[in-house]
């Protein structure tokens, strides 16, 4: 910050002495040049009381490099309108995060239900907290299509967790069959039916009594998503066989995503 050569200010007859000429010669080289020709800031610049930059032409402040302009205060950088923020970058031009993020995702079953219920099956949609599945058969019979699901384009699809209410008690011992969730990705622009399988995973309970317990289970699913070219789904079969009961009830499912880039859903 500059200081004023002569403090106690300049009067008629007052002389000039060769260090006052040089300390004004010195500020005025490192003066901001308003000029065309431009300049460059090498030190701190900060505001008070009033003080602001007013960036009222178009391109006024531009970055050229990563991380050109930080901010590390809440609510540094905010807009007071509505589209104050505008990505202008085309098509493909999102906001990207410098450190990927991992999101749990939860759905009731009648948000994911595909289809109607099919033979051994029956919906349940009382009220948005008592939505869901529940089986009403012991033989095998058709599975039922939960999705298309929404997922993160190019994030990582980790897991997929089926939360259940198990009838119970199974008093045989465990079923012949437990449960069995698959994944699928399809590409709907082909011609033909292409389920291209993802990852199946089933309970893993110890004992009977463990599977009566189970509240729900994991089905590992490491892919990475295309949106461009495919839609997931998931494909669900009840337990079934010797030792089997009805009235399981799969209540919903979450689904965990992690390395998520941009703020993409497409």
């Amino acid at each position: 910050m500059f200081t004023k050569t002569n403090p106690a200010g300049w009067s008629f007859g007052s002389k000039l002495t060769s260090q006052q000429a040089n300390d004004i010669d010195g500020k005025t080289a490192q003066a901001l040049d308003k000029s065309p020709a431009g300049d460059t800031l090498t030190g701190v610049v900060g505001f008070s009381g009033a003080g602001q930059i007013n960036a009222n032409q178009t391109a006024s402040i531009l970055s050229t490099v990563t991380h050109g302009i930080q901010t590390s205060g809440v609510g540094g950088i905010e807009s007071l309108i509505q589209g104050g923020i505008a990505l202008s970058g085309g098509g493909n031009d999102e906001i990207t995060y410098t450190v990927p993020r991992t999101k749990n995702r939860r759905f009731p079953m009648g948000m994911v239900l595909g289809q109607f219920p099919t033979a051994g099956w029956t919906s349940v949609n009382a009220t948005p907290a008592a939505s869901y599945l529940q089986s009403i058969s012991t033989t095998l019979g058709g599975g039922i299509v939960l999705g298309p699901l929404r997922l993160h384009h190019g994030a990582s699809l980790v897991s997929i967790r089926i939360y259940v209410k198990v009838a119970g008690p199974h008093t045989g011992g465990l079923p012949a069959q437990l449960p069995i969730v698959s994944v699928y990705k399809q590409d709907a622009s082909l011609n033909a039916l292409a389920d291209v399988l993802v990852a199946s995973g089933s309970p893993n309970p110890v004992n009977a009594a463990a599977w009566d317990a189970t509240t729900f289970w994991d089905v590992p699913c490491p892919t990475t998503v295309d949106n461009t070219t495919f839609y997931y789904t998931l494909f669900l079969q009840d337990e079934f066989g010797a030792n089997s009961v009805v009235n399981n009830r799969y209540l919903g499912i979450r689904v965990t995503q992690n390395a998520i880039g941009s703020m993409a859903f497409e």
